[in-house]
């Protein structure tokens, strides 16, 4: 069993949400949600903001395709591998400085370009 899964899809083409049992809590949700956040970004956010700080976002882009590889990383990998927590860590600690950077930095720099 591998890491993280692709979802399945049901016969209503929904996506099935139950994790297989032997993959440890909380994976199967995180692979989805980190793919699904990045492409909403770069699709939908990022195309009506790139001219306020364009360096700033091609950044942003680049932090999404070294997320991208540490998940497909991890789904080619078993539960019981024993790179799977270093690789799951440097995803995490990626995604909070990632966070952090928009809240902290780009956020305010939105907020202040609207008022000019």
């Amino acid at each position: 069993m591998s890491f993280c899964e692709e979802p399945t899809i049901d016969m209503d083409n929904e996506p099935n949400t139950n994790p297989p049992s032997d993959m440890p809590q909380g994976a199967f949700p995180v692979d989805r949600a980190l793919h699904t956040h990045s492409r909403v970004e770069e699709s939908v956010f990022y195309p009506g903001v790139r001219n306020v700080e364009p360096g700033m976002i091609g950044h942003f882009e680049q932090e999404h395709l070294r997320a991208d590889d540490l998940l497909t990383t991890l789904q080619g990998m078993q539960t019981d591998d024993p790179r799977s927590e270093q690789l799951m860590r440097e995803l995490i600690d990626m995604s909070l400085h990632h966070m952090q950077e928009e809240e902290e930095q780009f956020f305010p720099m939105l907020e202040q370009a609207s008022w000019t």
